[in-house]
């Protein structure tokens, strides 16, 4: 049990740099990894997650930022901005930092302008941007950026090596930033892309699962009916929203290019909804998920000191994390874990964590 307080927090850190690293390579980083093709990137939620995941891993924190001057046309400021408050105030600093040296770097006005939406999170006092897990701080900073430091954080001064890509449009995990080509880079894409992978939904579910303004997505969804591009009925409250996954799947070729899965949905062959194809995830709520926990066994090293207060910590704020982790739909579900007594609750609760890692 000792053990598991060491390891325990590490593989989950070690387990999401995997799957962020996995997921720039799709979206076109300079990285070494296999891209991400079985689940559909949300690229503002990536981007909101590297800002405390990319903490510990400089070099993917820098990558992050190079594809971001690189390819800013295709990133959606006003999601960034509403995903964003998902993650905290922190993630809000970071970003206004990252988004000014990336408008410095490219020359792009509207990354600047989009930083100074979080003029009001720079922070108070100062601290190192780079941490290592079980330390806290990195190595130290001599000569830090001036324009991290003036938002609060003390780093080197980045080199943006201009290696970054374009995002493979034929790997179907990238079907949101293919559909920006077809909408532009509006809610439109965000609402289609969600139905696409998951067939059906209210205008509530939808927005609140894509991080959209629900009024937005309801317009959206009854322009399309009316236009013929979605089946409408009422069901329960609101009204439920379906597209044909199958004559879309014609529409946009899935599968097309080199490294894309064979669908869209649960599954695929030639189109939407069959076995073996990219699927949707909420990684809003799963990134935010496992920042909070990781943020909460770093900044209170002594409620995680003993097996039976690591426990009666994690009873505490499990409740939270595990509402995130359901709303990121990737297909299992952590159950009640009230029933386990004294420090029996860490390892049942570890055990949980593992087989929802596992799905990603």
């Amino acid at each position: 049990m000792e053990k598991l307080l060491r390891t325990f927090p590490k593989s989950v850190l070690d387990k999401m740099l995997d799957v962020c690293w996995g997921q720039w390579s799709a979206l076109g980083a300079y990285a070494t990894v296999p891209p991400e093709t079985g689940k559909a990137i949300d690229p503002e939620a990536l981007i909101c997650a590297t800002m405390f995941f990319g903490r510990y891993d400089p070099r993917l924190f820098d990558e992050a930022l190079d594809w971001i001057a690189a390819n800013a046309r295709s990133v959606s400021l006003d999601r960034l901005k509403m995903i964003a408050r998902v993650f905290g105030p922190k993630c809000k600093a970071c970003l206004g930092a990252s988004l000014e040296v990336a408008a410095s770097w490219g020359g792009i006005p509207r990354l600047a302008s989009a930083a100074a939406r979080w003029d009001e999170f720079r922070l108070a006092g100062r601290e190192e941007l780079f941490l290592s897990w079980g330390r806290g701080k990195g190595p130290g900073v001599k000569d830090p950026d001036p324009t991290f430091l003036a938002w609060g954080f003390l780093r080197k001064r980045p080199v943006l090596r201009g290696l970054s890509g374009k995002p493979d449009l034929g790997n179907d995990a990238n079907l949101f930033l293919r559909l920006r080509k077809l909408f532009g880079v509006t809610s439109r894409a965000s609402v289609v892309g969600y139905l696409l992978l998951k067939g059906e939904g209210n205008s509530t579910r939808i927005a609140k699962a894509v991080h959209v303004n629900q009024r937005n997505a309801y317009g959206i969804l009854e322009e399309m009916a009316e236009g013929g591009f979605l089946e409408r009925w009422t069901g329960g409250r609101e009204a439920v929203f379906r597209i044909d996954r199958e004559r879309w799947g014609g529409i946009f070729g899935a599968g097309r290019g080199e490294g894309a899965g064979s669908g869209f949905g649960k599954g695929a062959g030639s189109g939407f909804g069959k076995e073996g194809g990219v699927v949707f995830v909420g990684w809003a709520d799963v990134f935010s998920a496992f920042q909070l926990l990781l943020e909460d066994w770093a900044e209170n090293a002594a409620a995680y000191s003993t097996p039976y207060l690591a426990s009666s910590r994690l009873r505490d704020i499990a409740p939270g994390i595990v509402r995130r982790l359901a709303a990121g739909d990737v297909g299992y579900r952590i159950p009640d874990l009230r029933a386990h007594r004294g420090e029996d609750y860490l390892s049942a609760f570890a055990e949980h964590i593992q087989a929802y890692l596992d799905h990603l």
